[in-house]
């Protein structure tokens, strides 16, 4: 298994977690994360190994329109949602095609994992999905965080969630001192749509400069509805210190979740 030896030393410096606007030491291999899933996910879930470093690899659709879920070594729930095709990230225009894989709800339904792992229910308010711009990431694969939501950050939405609505419009307060644009979104939307393309069709620049927007999901409380889930996405502003690395909004120590 020298492979994974291998693919589990080039990650652990990072545990996969790839915001730039994080201090780091090394940088990862940018193609760490693609190693992972193609030399050892698919082709130990295609014998039946149970050792495999994926919790989960569905392939019922064909390679081109699967993917893997990897238990991050970052925060005891943090946990990684990823195509089995090679697809680099959010500048890919593969995750906004009409038959694309509708990775975004995938990721939100994957928030079971951390249930389990954590032993009990986890409010749906605590989780947040996460992915960064192409300037704010060290891995060229693309992985969607799921794991908890800086408690923070779900306060500050859920001051502000009354004054949005479904479609896009700048958060009238920076958001952890960037420029940040939300829209509610419902679980409906979600399944049935794509929030990629959500984000291309609603945002000024998006379409054309996907690359350099990151995308993220935060669900807050609603009096009729129970929650409600707003998207959130921020832009790689260059000459600043925002890189587009929406992860920032994650707390991977679940810091709600403490007994």
């Amino acid at each position: 298994m020298k492979n994974l030896s291998f693919v589990f030393a080039a990650v652990a410096v990072l545990g996969l977690s790839s915001c730039k606007s994080k201090p780091v030491i090394e940088v990862p291999r940018s193609d760490a994360l693609w190693n992972l899933i193609s030399t050892q996910c698919l082709p130990l879930h295609k014998i039946g190994e149970e050792k495999n470093p994926c919790i989960e690899v569905n392939i019922a659709q064909g390679e081109e329109k699967g993917y893997v879920v990897f238990k991050d070594r970052v925060g005891d729930l943090q946990y990684l949602l990823m195509p089995t095709e090679k697809i680099t990230g959010m500048e890919s225009p593969e995750i906004r095609a009409a038959d694309a894989t509708n990775y975004f709800d995938l990721a939100w339904k994957a928030r079971s994992y951390m249930e389990k792992k954590h032993g009990s229910a986890i409010p749906v308010e605590a989780v947040s999905l996460a992915i960064n711009s192409q300037f704010g990431r060290s891995q060229n694969q693309l992985h969607i965080h799921v794991s908890c939501v800086k408690p923070l950050v779900q306060q500050h939405l859920q001051e502000q969630s009354a004054k949005l609505k479904n479609g896009w419009s700048l958060l009238p307060q920076p958001l952890l001192g960037h420029k940040y644009y939300a829209r509610k979104v419902s679980e409906k939307e979600l399944e049935k749509g794509n929030a990629f393309q959500m984000l291309a069709d609603g945002v000024p620049g998006a379409k054309d400069h996907s690359g350099e927007f990151g995308l993220g999901l935060v669900a807050v409380k609603d009096k009729k509805k129970g929650h409600s889930l707003i998207l959130l996405t921020s832009r790689f502003e260059r000459g600043t210190n925002n890189y587009g690395s929406v992860e920032e909004i994650q707390d991977h120590s679940c810091p709600q979740l403490a007994h």
